[in-house]
């Protein structure tokens, strides 16, 4: 719903601006964020972790369609 519809415009918009990559922290515990952004097509990366919270990093890359 709501959460896709916010993404898919965000990811838009950053890619329109020049961005060509999406990078997100999640708390790996929420597993309805984790699945959306997996559903999503972002990945899991390897990246350090300075929270206290266990934690996933997901990456998109992005690319402006105009």
């Amino acid at each position: 719903g709501v959460g896709r519809a916010l993404f898919v415009a965000g990811a838009a918009a950053l890619a329109c601006a020049g961005c060509t990559v999406v990078r997100l922290y999640a708390d790996s515990e929420n597993e309805a964020a984790c699945g959306l952004y997996r559903s999503l097509g972002m990945r899991e990366i390897d990246s350090p972790n300075y929270s206290r919270r266990p934690r996933l990093t997901f990456e998109l890359l992005v690319v402006a369609t105009s």
